[in-house]
């Protein structure tokens, strides 16, 4: 059964949580810079962060199929095995990486343009060299990569060892 105390569905839940809460956490920081600029009606407010997790909802069902697909498919022996463990928990630390490095993206896009990603990062898409080279050139990308990959294991650490969702996703016995 999805998302019981002891299944390995819960690495679903957790990665929903983790997804949400990085994209609330760029959009109140996108909030705050702009709130000179909003109608700061309590509904207004409201609207602004009820569509945002919404849209974002909407976008974690588009990612999860294919790790849930993973999580019936894989044998019970091989999902509890140390391999298991090590491939979840690396699949989790990259996971964040991507969430937490697409939000430290948008800030920067928004630095740039005034906007969450549109069309304009979509149009760079064609200019891909130029746009590496642009990127690498004006900011600290190293430093910026490190310390999303440091602060992704810290996620998990933190997870792993002030929660139970992430280790009783291992004593489970699903059942194909």
């Amino acid at each position: 059964m999805f998302f019981n105390k002891n299944s390995r569905f819960n690495i679903v839940l957790l990665l929903f949580i983790v997804f949400l809460s990085v994209s609330v956490l760029v959009r109140f920081v996108f909030f705050m810079v702009e709130v000179g600029n909003l109608d700061l009606g309590i509904l207004s407010v409201i609207k602004i962060f009820a569509v945002g997790m919404f849209y974002d909802s909407v976008a974690f069902l588009y990612y999860i199929p294919f790790v849930v697909l993973f999580l019936i498919l894989i044998p019970n022996r091989v999902f509890d095995s140390k391999i298991g463990r090590f491939f979840t928990y690396t699949f989790l630390t990259t996971q964040f990486f991507a969430f937490l490095f697409n939000g430290v993206s948008e800030w920067f896009f928004w630095q740039e343009f005034g906007k969450r990603f549109n069309f304009i990062a979509v149009d760079y898409l064609v200019y891909t060299q130029e746009v590496i080279h642009n990127i690498l050139e004006s900011y600290p990308v190293g430093s910026i990569v490190i310390a999303i990959f440091i602060l992704s294991c810290i996620m998990l650490y933190l997870l792993y060892t002030k929660t139970t969702l992430l280790k009783n996703s291992f004593n489970s016995q699903e059942s194909f």
